[in-house]
C-alpha cells in the first residue's frame, strides 16, 4: 500500500494511512485503497445508504464503500443504537434513557438520539 502511495502522488495527497499494529484489526475499503485499523480507535460509524462514514477518535473521518450492517457483524463489541449510527461503548461519556428524547453524548460532543423502540434495547 505505501509503494502504491508513492508511486501516485495525487492519492498519497488525497489519503492518509493509518498504520496501527493492534488486534482486532479492521479491514476497510475507500475508494481503491484497503486500509487496517485497530477497532478500538473509532469512536463511531454512521450509515448512509450503502457507505459507512468511520469518525476516527483522531477526529478523522473516512468514507468506506462497506454498509454497517457489514461492520456490525464485525464489530460485536459495538452498540446499535439505531438504523444510522453504531458506537464504540468505550467512547459513551453519558446517556439519558428517560429524558423526552433519549440520546447518548460521546466524548466528541457528538449526541445521538435514541429512538423509543430501541431504549429498552439500549438498557440490557
Amino acid at each position: 500500500m505505501l509503494k502504491l502511495l508513492k508511486q501516485n502522488s495525487t492519492l498519497s495527497q488525497n489519503y492518509k494511512v493509518h498504520k496501527i499494529n493492534y488486534l482486532p484489526l479492521i479491514l476497510t475499503t475507500t475508494m481503491t485503497l484497503h486500509l487496517k485499523f485497530n477497532s478500538s480507535e473509532i469512536a463511531f460509524l454512521e450509515g448512509n445508504d450503502n457507505y459507512t462514514n468511520i469518525y476516527l477518535k483522531s477526529g478523522e473521518q473516512l468514507l468506506s464503500s462497506y454498509t454497517l450492517l457489514r461492520y456490525e457483524e464485525k464489530l460485536q463489541d459495538f452498540i446499535r443504537v439505531s438504523r444510522r449510527y453504531l458506537i464504540n461503548p468505550a467512547f459513551i461519556s453519558e446517556y439519558r434513557l428517560n429524558a423526552a428524547m433519549p440520546y447518548v453524548l460521546l466524548k466528541c460532543g457528538k449526541e445521538i438520539r435514541i429512538p423509543r423502540r430501541r431504549v429498552k434495547e439500549f438498557e440490557t
